[in-house]
Parts: C-alpha cells; structure tokens; sequence
C-alpha cells in the first residue's frame, strides 16, 4: 500500500512539473514585438471656470530647447537664441554644492510674464533631458531664480534658496501647474 501511494504522490508530481513547463513554453513563442511610437497632436485650449490650460506638442527632448506649457496664455517653445533676445541678466548664486557661482540667463519672472503664466499657477516643474523632474512652488522662487544659459548651450535651473534637486540640469520644459 506504502509503495503505491508513493507511486501515486511521484506520479502526480512529474505531471505537475510537466503541466507548469508547458504553461511556462506556451506563454512566449520566442519573438520580439515592437510597435510604433504614438503620434503626438497639439489640443486646442479649453476653458474650465476662468482657467485656461493648454497642451502643446513637444519637440524631440534636445538641449537647448525648452517648452513651456501648462497654466500660460502663450506656450511656447523657446530656444537659446530666443532667450537671449530677451532680458539677459548675470547673477552670482549660491549653488548648493559649488558654492557662490555667476550665471547669465533670463530670470523666471521674465519668462512667465513672456508667456503669461496664469495666477493660479503654483507650481513649476522642470523636465531635463535625462527624464530627470524638479519642481518648486512659485510662491517661493527668489528674485534672481533664472534659466541659465551654460557655454555649450544648455538651459540650467538656477534656484538660489532652494535644494539642489530644484537645480535642475539640461531644461527642455517649464510647466506651470
């Protein structure tokens, strides 16, 4: 009796080996699938109880070039060129980690009144090329808070006060939210 029922459990074991090695060779056939990049479309502004928030279609994420979209009556895409035909300002900063540094770039204030930065905005988050994203209440950006323009034309977060991760590297967008 002994032998049998343990012929019976080692039976039942091998099947289930068996069963859980076909279910795990059915699952893939061994082939790659790749599938095409979504399209990207701009939306029209809409209008929600005095609220205007816009989409824009983003370039490709390159240095140099940022978007800035969200809660602002003219998105924009701005590049290194159209940043210095603004109001260009130097400013020496305290940088959490290098200490008191000089940057040159346009200071925040400048670029939401460029674009209209709606007063109901209060937050500004930063995506840097590495998918890296930094965000600061607007309530709290210094005076001198400004998108640095670095020699080989990267836009640099330039956030006296705050924490180095507001200090965000490589911009290509602001969104006020």
């Amino acid at each position: 009796m002994k032998l049998r029922l343990r012929t019976i459990l080692m039976l039942t074991a091998c099947l289930m080996v068996l069963g859980l090695a076909a279910l795990v060779v059915g699952c893939g056939d061994g082939e790659t699938t790749t599938t095409a990049a979504p399209t990207t479309t701009a939306v029209a502004p809409t209008t929600t109880e005095g609220a205007t928030e816009t989409t824009v279609e983003a370039p490709a994420a390159t240095s140099g070039t940022m978007v800035v979209k969200g809660k602002v009556d003219d998105p924009k895409t701005l590049t290194v060129d159209d940043l210095k035909a603004m109001n260009v300002a130097t400013i020496t900063a305290e940088h959490p980690k290098m200490g008191p540094t000089e940057y040159t770039g346009v200071l925040v204030k400048d670029i939401m009144e460029a674009v209209g930065a709606q007063s109901d905005a209060t937050t500004l988050v930063m995506g840097a090329t590495d998918g890296f994203m930094g965000q600061v209440d607007i309530s709290e950006l210094d005076a001198d808070s400004m998108i640095s323009i670095s020699d080989d034309g990267k836009l640099n977060a330039v956030m006296p006060g705050q924490t180095g991760k507001a200090w965000v590297s490589d911009i290509i967008s602001l969104d006020f939210q």
